[in-house]
């Protein structure tokens, strides 16, 4: 609550510092990780700020905190793995995540890792594009990952919902990719070899567009 004052700016505790909240990771070092929507605060001792364009918040203890979901996809960019499954594992085993979501977070985890393997660009992750949050985002290329299957939708209405949101991205100019845990698992090459060719043909096409 201290840093939340401090900091002002509809500060948010986030990171490691509302996992600890959540109750899904253990106390770290003696830093309070701080999210801020605005503004510009000064940095304070003991405080780490960070920034996003938008968050998800609740209250815990009646401090202003990240959503577990939130919390635990803010982990997946800071954390090594092994914290990470920890964190996912007592979420779900809280009931704070939904098994499906902890199920894509491991998905969104791997792929990543592929990328990163592969040498390949790296993309922003969970960010708005238009009226919809994607996964994975090459913003230059105007190239979208979704890491999804059947398997992480309750309804056939959701799995819907999201072909039409495929369909509005491609009419605004993105070349959107979805990928499956099995295709992960079963077909690492194949599933890099995909995203580094749409990277590439994406490249390629923008070169010629300026070049004319």
């Amino acid at each position: 609550m201290a840093a939340v004052l401090a900091v002002g700016h509809d500060a948010t505790i986030s990171h490691r510092s509302a996992a600890v909240l959540w109750e899904i990771l253990p106390t770290g070092d003696d830093g309070v990780d701080v999210t801020v929507t605005r503004g510009h605060p000064r940095h304070r001792p003991g405080i780490r700020i960070h920034r996003s364009r938008q968050l998800e918040h609740s209250l815990n203890a009646g401090v202003r905190v990240t959503t577990p979901i939130r919390t635990v996809v803010d982990l997946a960019r800071t954390v090594g793995s092994r914290d990470l499954e920890r964190a996912v594992e007592e979420a779900e085993v809280k009931r704070l995540v939904a098994r499906k979501d902890g199920d894509a977070l491991r998905a969104e985890r791997r792929l990543l890792w592929l990328i990163r393997a592969a040498q390949l660009p790296a993309p922003a992750t969970n960010v708005r594009v238009g009226h919809h949050e994607v996964d994975l985002l090459w913003p230059n290329e105007r190239v979208i990952v979704e890491v999804d299957g059947f398997a992480f939708h309750h309804t056939r209405a959701a799995f819907e919902r999201d072909r039409a949101g495929d369909r509005a991205l491609h009419a605004a100019g993105y070349v959107v990719l979805r990928i499956t845990w099995r295709q992960l698992i079963e077909e690492p090459e194949a599933v890099v070899a995909a995203l580094a060719a749409a990277l590439a043909q994406r490249r390629s096409a923008s070169s010629v567009m300026t070049a004319s």
